[in-house]
């Protein structure tokens, strides 16, 4: 497969997608370092803490993928509502950090919903031909 620093990824067994920003071989193992290219502000999955997580994968763990529009996902808010819908992008400030998510929402509204709004961010997949379930 022979993935890249800084190519785009989907890690299989828990359908992130994230960013290769580091590779390096122990034991005869080469290993991919993976950071979330969604921001957390919980711990729902496995990783390294922090908003941006970092996960070690080898290259059979991983997918390449070219972007992250169209990835279904589900919004929990803090208020408890619950935004189903596909992830178009983040919301940037001005000083390009990254505020929140924009998606199209099941309805087709885009909508966006600022970071403090967030309780939880979950990744529901795509189907086999790519294309968001």
């Amino acid at each position: 497969m022979a993935l890249n620093e800084f190519e785009k990824v989907i890690i299989k067994k828990n359908g992130l997608p994230g960013t290769i920003v580091d590779i390096s071989e122990h034991n005869g193992t080469k290993w991919l370092i993976v950071e979330s290219d969604i921001p957390f502000l919980s711990d729902e999955y496995d990783g390294y803490p922090g908003k941006w997580k970092l996960f070690h994968c080898t290259e059979d763990e991983l997918e390449a993928t070219r972007e992250l529009n169209g990835f279904r996902i589900r919004i929990i808010c803090k208020n408890g509502n619950v935004v189903l819908g596909r992830y178009i992008g983040d919301l940037l400030n001005t000083d390009n950090d990254i505020d929140g998510i924009r998606l199209v929402t099941d309805s087709g509204k885009e909508r966006d919903i600022i970071e403090d709004d967030i309780a939880a961010v979950e990744f529901l997949g795509r189907d086999s031909s790519g294309l968001v379930k």
